[in-house]
Parts: structure tokens; sequence; C-alpha cells
């Protein structure tokens, strides 16, 4: 194993409870996220709703 495989490795270690806690955090983001447009057809219609939708992605893109 290559010493910069060992180092990832280590530092992956050292970083395991911050790792898990942010996939926990981003499969509950992506779990609501489902709630969330569900609630927002009810105050615009599909199309606005995904007009709005792509708009936020190309800005943070």
């Amino acid at each position: 194993m290559s010493q910069r495989t060992k180092t990832f490795l280590s530092i992956l270690q050292k970083r395991k409870s911050f790792l898990w806690s942010f996939i926990v955090v981003i499969t509950l983001l992506w779990g609501y996220a489902w709630v969330l447009m569900k609630e927002a057809h009810h105050y615009m219609e599909p199309f606005t709703f995904s007009s709005f939708r792509f708009g936020i992605g190309t800005i943070t893109l």
C-alpha cells in the first residue's frame, strides 16, 4: 500500500464521526425534499416549481 493511500485512510479514520453525521444530514435533507415538493405543488403549478428548482440549481452550481 502506498504512502498516499495510508495517509488518506488515516484521515478517514480521524474524521469518521464527521463523515457519518454528514451522511445522516444529507439523507434527511434528501428525504425531506419530497415533502417540500408535495407542499409546494399546493401553491404553484408544476412547471413553475420546476423552473424554481432549476434556477436554484443553476445558481448553486
